[in-house]
C-alpha cells in the first residue's frame, strides 16, 4: 500500500473510532439528563390541599422523608454519570484530535 493509501485507512478508522466515542458521550450525557430530570421531578411541590390539615400534614413529611432518600440516590448515581460523561467526553476529545491530524496529513499528501 501506498503512502496515502494507508493514510487514507488511517482516517477511515480515526472516523469511526471518532463515531463511537460521540455516540458514548452521547448515552452517557443521556443518562445523566435522566437523572437530573428525576431530580427536578423530586422537587416540584405535592398538593395534599384536598386532606384534613393533620393528615395532610403527615402525608407531606413522609413524601419530604421518601424524597430526601430518594435524592441521595439520585446525587450519587449523578456523581457517577457525571464523572463517566467527563471521561467519555475526553476521549472523545482525544479521538476528534487523532481524526483531526489525520485529515491535516491527508491533505499535505495532495
Amino acid at each position: 500500500m501506498t503512502k496515502a493509501k494507508n493514510l487514507a485507512r488511517l482516517g477511515q478508522v480515526a472516523q469511526l473510532i471518532l463515531d463511537v466515542k460521540l455516540a458514548a458521550l452521547q448515552k452517557a450525557a443521556k443518562k445523566r439528563q435522566h437523572s437530573l430530570d428525576l431530580l427536578n421531578d423530586l422537587n416540584r411541590a405535592t398538593s395534599v390541599a384536598d386532606l384534613p390539615l393533620v393528615v395532610a400534614y403527615e402525608a407531606d413529611l413522609r413524601y419530604q422523608n421518601w424524597a430526601d432518600k430518594r435524592r441521595a440516590e439520585i446525587n450519587y448515581n449523578l456523581a457517577r454519570q457525571t464523572a463517566d460523561m467527563l471521561a467519555a467526553r475526553d476521549d472523545a476529545s482525544q479521538a476528534f484530535g487523532k481524526y483531526q491530524s489525520l485529515r491535516g496529513l491527508q491533505s499535505k499528501q495532495r
